[in-house]
């Protein structure tokens, strides 16, 4: 299975997965990357939630949603996925850094070699992703967090 995860916003990560949630590919930059030949098994985002209590601005989860949902639109996969910070970081209580550093102790050495060209100012942006993409992967038996539609059609060209 070949999954490819993003952690939305104006400072995305990006990485590529395996079946078992091993790090392949991790980069800051999508411009980095070459669309596959093939569909990918999975693309996955963060979805934007809105939970009653908090001070977040709905504002702001609307221009990340639509910069998730935008930045899948032109990724070739069979399934697509959305998964609420709650459920990828394994519970309400996780706070982002606490995530960051439970998924960085999760990598082996060469796994995090690949992090040598990302600016350390990106690293947690890419933890993300990897915890993104790895709690799609936890989540492949239900079709909760599926992104509407049948997934990725070619379209033949004229």
């Amino acid at each position: 299975m070949r999954v490819i995860s993003r952690d939305p916003g104006q400072k995305p990560g990006w990485v590529e997965l395996g079946a078992a949630g091993t790090l392949i590919r991790a980069s800051h930059k999508w411009e980095s990357w070459c669309a596959p030949a093939d569909p990918w098994d999975l693309a996955v985002t963060e979805g934007q939630w809105w939970y009653p209590g908090t001070d977040t601005d709905p504002n702001n989860l609307f221009k990340l949603a639509f910069d998730a949902g935008w930045s899948l639109r032109g990724i070739p996969a069979k399934r697509y996925m959305r998964i609420p910070p709650k459920v990828w970081r394994g519970g309400s209580g996780v706070d982002k850094a606490t995530m960051q550093r439970r998924i960085l102790t999760t990598l082996s050495t060469p796994e995090k070699k690949l992090f040598a060209g990302i600016p350390a100012s990106r690293h947690g942006d890419v933890l993300d992703a990897i915890g993104i993409g790895r709690g799609a992967l936890a989540n492949l038996t239900t079709a909760t967090y599926d992104w509407p539609g049948k997934g990725y059609e070619r379209i033949p060209t004229p």
